[in-house]
C-alpha cells in the first residue's frame, strides 16, 4: 500500500511539475484556444453531417400507402412521424452529436466565449445547441409508446420509417 501511495505522489508531483513550461495565464490562454478550435471542428462536422441527412431525407417521403393495413388516427400518425423523424436524424448524425456535446462541455470548462459558466450559466448552449435530436427523440417517445404494440410492431417493419424522411412533406401527405 505504501508503494502505491508513493507512486501516486510521484505521479502527482511529476504532473504538477510538467505544467511549468508556461505561466498559468499562458496555459489558460492556450487551453481556451484549443478548446475553441476543437469546438469549431466538432460543430462543423456535426452541421455538415446534419445537412447531409436533410438532403437524404428529401429522397424519402412518407405517403398513406406506406401505412396500408395499419389503422391509425391523426394523433397516432403525428406521434409516429415526429418520433421516427427525431430517432432517424439522431441515428443519421451518429456519434457526431456526442462529439459536439463533449466539445461544448470542454469549451465550457475552459471558458470559451458563449459557452463559459459566466456567459451561459444554465448550460443552455450545451443542452439546446448540441442535444436537440436526443431531446426530441425522448420528447416524442412516450406518445409513440401509447400506440398499441401490435401496431408498433408493424410500423417498425416499414422501410421508409427506418431512415430519415422529409418531415414537412410527409406530414402534409399524411395529415
Amino acid at each position: 500500500m505504501f508503494k502505491t501511495l508513493a507512486i501516486a505522489l510521484c505521479l502527482c508531483s511529476f504532473q504538477c511539475n510538467a505544467y511549468q513550461l508556461l505561466s498559468n495565464e499562458q496555459a489558460a490562454e492556450q487551453q481556451t484556444k484549443i478548446a475553441k478550435e476543437n469546438l469549431d471542428k466538432a460543430q462543423e462536422a456535426y452541421l455538415t453531417k446534419y445537412n447531409e441527412c436533410i438532403e437524404q431525407s428529401k429522397n424519402n417521403i412518407l405517403n398513406p400507402v406506406d401505412f396500408k393495413g395499419i389503422e391509425l388516427n391523426e394523433k397516432e400518425l403525428k406521434a409516429i412521424i415526429l418520433y421516427f423523424s427525431a430517432k432517424n436524424y439522431r441515428a443519421c448524425v451518429g456519434d457526431l452529436t456526442d462529439k459536439y456535446v463533449t466539445a461544448i462541455n470542454v469549451a465550457r470548462n475552459f471558458s470559451v466565449q458563449k459557452y463559459s459558466i459566466k456567459d451561459d450559466p444554465e448550460s443552455e448552449n450545451s443542452i439546446y445547441v448540441g442535444a436537440p435530436l436526443a431531446i426530441d427523440e425522448i420528447k416524442y417517445l412516450p406518445d409513440y409508446l401509447q400506440i398499441d404494440q401490435s401496431k408498433r410492431e408493424k410500423l417498425e417493419k416499414i422501410t421508409k420509417l427506418k431512415k430519415v424522411f422529409d418531415l414537412s412533406t410527409s406530414k402534409n401527405n399524411l395529415l
